[in-house]
């Protein structure tokens, strides 16, 4: 059985060495590479930017009391209905905004945006569906449960999602 064995490695290596072993070995055709393949790229890739109106402005928030809005507070200027349980879980983000800004930028009702702080903490994604009083200038409000506390944005960066 050995000797079978020897005598099988003897003759592999006898092919491996003979010169048609050696022409097929430094000779066989080695599959090219595409270039693309052979060169890492690094670079970013330029992406069309999902906004096209970023407005820096005062932020403050409110809530559908009537103390605060109109004789019917879960109904906003565009006749969306307030749904508070929504509201205070969070899935229903609902924004008004000053006369003054909506005529300068064109925003109409049922548009989206995109909302930060001044430091670029994301507040989350509005639906802008109410005005705000005529004497109030500047100025972005974002709706709130009324069991949450008011707050104010200095220099809230509201970015308004490309309408399609």
């Amino acid at each position: 059985m050995e000797k079978k064995i020897i005598y099988l490695v003897l003759f592999l290596l006898g092919l491996a060495w003979s010169p048609s072993g050696i022409y097929y070995f430094f000779h066989q055709e080695k599959e090219e590479q595409p270039v693309a393949a052979k060169i890492k790229v690094v670079t970013r890739e330029k992406r069309e930017s999902v906004y096209d109106i970023v407005v820096t402005l005062r932020g403050t928030t409110y809530q559908p009391v009537a103390s605060q809005c109109d004789s019917d507070p879960l109904i906003t200027s565009n006749m969306t209905k307030v749904d508070l349980r929504k509201l205070k879980e969070g899935s229903q983000k609902l924004m008004a905004i000053s006369y003054d800004i909506k005529k300068k930028y064109g925003f109409r009702f049922g548009d989206e945006f995109d909302i930060f702080t001044k430091k670029g903490d994301y507040l989350g994604r509005y639906v802008f569906c109410d005005h705000m009083n005529e004497r109030i200038r500047n100025t972005a409000d974002l709706m709130i449960h009324p069991s949450q506390k008011p707050t104010s944005y200095e220099g809230m960066v509201i970015k308004r999602i490309k309408r399609g």
